[in-house]
């Protein structure tokens, strides 16, 4: 279940795949229970961002791909929640970004300055 893109996800990956992120040094999508990057809270699960990009300023950045039928749902107010505990972690280095079809542009504006 975690492992599949979806199409909304999918235009959102070729979007950064055609250069709209050129300070991006690579990106990869993160799979749920498989790759090794995840967020823990303070619950049990752990939360395992869609995506995760570095750029060539050496910003670490997670992003986690939502329908808005699920932005405010308590699962994903949780991994927002401690997503942005874990970035002020990281003391201007961690960063990270709820998308959605409604804030595209403005995460990909946000992260060309990273």
């Amino acid at each position: 279940m975690g492992n599949v893109v979806n199409g909304e996800e999918s235009g959102f990956m070729k979007r950064i795949d055609l250069g709209a992120l050129d300070n991006v040094e690579f990106w990869v999508r993160n799979r749920e229970k498989v790759d090794p990057f995840y967020i823990q809270g303070w619950k049990k699960g752990k939360f395992y961002p869609d995506f995760v990009a570095v750029t060539r300023k050496g910003n670490i950045v997670a992003l986690e791909w939502k329908g808005e039928d699920r932005l405010d749902n308590p699962d994903t107010l949780y991994k927002t929640e401690i997503a942005k505990e874990w970035a002020k972690l990281g003391k201007g280095i961690l960063h990270f970004y709820l998308v959605h079809n409604g804030n595209v542009d403005e995460v990909l504006s946000e992260l060309k300055n990273l």
